[in-house]
C-alpha cells in the first residue's frame, strides 16, 4: 500500500545537519510517510548516514538514490519523480519539520480539494539552534477528512509572488498532479528552482495558499548557496522572478513599479540598508498614544 505522503530531500555534503533533519522525519506523528533520498554526489559522511538512517525503518520506507552530481534542479526532479504517494512535501538537507507538519497539512489538503499547494510559517534558527515549536493539537484522523472545526485556516498568498518569495521550500506539500502538469522543476536554472515552480504553477491556475502556524524551521548558515550571499546576478533573477509573477497573476501595474524600485535599494550595501531601516524599525518600536 502507497503512503499518505511522500518526502522528498535532496544532498550533498550535508552530514554536519543532515541528522538533525532526518530526525525531524521520523518523529512525524498521525500520518503514513515514505522518504525518498537522493545523494547527489557527496564526498563526506553523507551517504553512509543516509544508510544508516535507512537500515532503521521497514523495507521501502526510505529509499537511497545515489546519483554521482547531476545539479540540484535534475535532482529534485529525479527524486520527486520516485515518490509514490499523491501528496508530496521537499525537505532540504538542513530545514526542520514540525512533528505535526504533515499531519495538518495532509488533514487541509484533503478537506478543500481546491488547495493544491500548501505551505506553513517557518522559524528561523542558526546553525546550532533547536526550534521551540508551539504545541499544537493533530486532528482526529487523516485518512478521511476530519470535522471542519479541527482543520487550520488556509489563507491564499499567491499575490505576494509579485513581490518575493514567500515561502520556505521545506515548508510545502503539492499534489503530485499539480507537479506533473508543470513537468516539476526547471532543471536548467541554478538558483531560486522553488520560486521559479511557484510562479508556472500559478501561471497554470494553482493557489497558492497559507497555514500561519510554524510547522518547518529553516537553518541559517554559512555553508548556504543562495540568500546568504546575495549578488547582483540573483537580484536580477529576482526582478525577472517577479515581474514574470506579475504578468502571470495580472497584477496592478504598481507591482512593476515596486519591482522596479526595489533592484537599486537591494543594490546598496548591507550596513546602509540598514541604516535606511533605521527610521521605520524606531517608529514601529514606540508605544501607542
Amino acid at each position: 500500500m502507497n503512503p499518505e505522503v511522500s518526502i522528498y530531500c535532496t544532498v550533498k555534503n550535508a552530514e554536519e545537519t543532515l541528522p538533525a533533519t532526518l530526525r525531524s522525519v521520523a518523529e512525524q506523528r498521525a500520518v503514513s510517510w515514505e522518504l525518498v533520498l537522493l545523494d547527489d554526489g557527496s564526498s563526506d559522511r553523507t551517504l553512509a548516514l543516509l544508510r544508516s538512517f535507512a537500515r532503521v525503518f521497514p523495507d521501502g520506507m526510505v529509499r537511497i538514490i545515489p546519483s554521482g552530481g547531476i545539479g540540484r534542479g535534475a535532482a529534485l526532479n529525479r527524486a520527486w519523480a520516485a515518490c509514490r504517494a499523491d501528496y508530496l512535501a521537499n525537505i532540504d538537507a538542513d530545514d526542520l519539520f514540525h512533528p505535526h507538519k504533515l499531519a495538518l497539512q495532509l488533514a487541509v489538503m484533503r478537506a478543500y480539494p481546491a488547495v493544491q499547494l500548501l505551505a506553513t510559517d517557518s522559524l528561523y534558527i542558526g546553525a546550532a539552534q533547536s526550534p521551540r515549536w508551539p504545541e499544537l493539537p493533530l486532528p482526529s484522523a487523516t485518512s478521511v477528512a476530519p470535522p471542519a472545526g479541527e482543520i487550520p485556516e488556509a489563507r491564499d498568498i499567491t499575490a505576494l509572488l509579485g513581490r518575493f518569495n514567500p515561502v520556505n521550500h521545506s515548508s510545502v506539500m503539492i499534489r503530485r498532479a499539480a507537479l506533473e502538469r508543470v513537468g516539476g522543476y526547471n532543471a536548467e536554472r541554478r538558483a531560486q528552482l522553488d520560486y521559479d515552480l511557484w510562479i508556472r504553477l500559478a501561471a497554470a491556475g494553482c493557489r497558492l495558499h497559507q497555514l500561519d502556524l510554524p510547522l518547518s524551521a529553516k537553518r541559517l548558515h554559512a555553508a548556504q548557496s543562495f540568500e546568504g550571499r546575495v549578488s547582483a546576478s540573483y537580484i536580477f533573477s529576482s526582478f525577472v522572478l517577479q515581474n514574470r509573477a506579475i504578468r502571470a497573476l495580472g497584477l496592478p501595474p504598481r507591482y512593476y513599479a515596486l519591482s522596479a524600485l526595489r533592484v537599486p535599494y537591494r543594490l546598496l550595501p548591507r550596513a546602509l540598508r540598514r541604516l535606511l531601516a533605521l527610521p521605520k524599525r524606531v517608529l514601529l518600536s514606540r508605544p501607542a498614544r
